[in-house]
């Protein structure tokens, strides 16, 4: 299995930034990477999501949301089979005091693809950074106001 994390800290409440996460339906309003999603955060649930990364759309990406928890979720998303490649997306967001919290992303991959051309799928990831600006801006400004 092979792992990448990367993290970034908010100036709002971890209670406000889940609501946010946990609210699919106004992604929209908010997420400038995805810019279709369809289907409900709940545990066993198939979401569909396309994101615009570098101006480039990716096809709708059906993922299945694995689990729920209070601090995050975790997704999972085979393409074309397990053994070719399973992503597994985990995001946690960790209180650090009363208003601010940390989000952590992280992906495990396994499968052939993960196992030899994990150095190309980095890169591709990283490109998921924009949502977290995003989610960023509108933490704070929604908590300020």
């Amino acid at each position: 299995m092979k792992t990448y994390s990367f993290s970034h800290t908010i100036q709002a409440p971890a209670q406000s930034v889940i609501e946010i996460i946990y609210d699919i339906k106004n992604y929209n309003s908010w997420n400038r990477c995805l810019q279709y999603q369809n289907g409900k955060m709940q545990e066993g649930e198939k979401l569909i999501l396309q994101a615009t990364l570098d101006g480039k759309k990716f096809i709708k990406w059906p993922c299945k949301v694995e689990q729920l928890h209070n601090d995050g979720f975790v997704l999972s998303k085979s393409i074309i089979a397990k053994p070719y490649m399973h992503m597994i997306h985990s995001f946690k967001v960790k209180p650090l005091n009363e208003k601010s919290c940390e989000v952590i992303h992280t992906w495990n991959g396994t499968g052939f693809s993960p196992r030899f051309f994990w150095d190309k799928i980095i890169p591709v990831l990283d490109k998921f950074k924009p949502y977290n600006e995003s989610l960023k801006t509108y933490a704070e400004n929604k908590n300020n106001i």
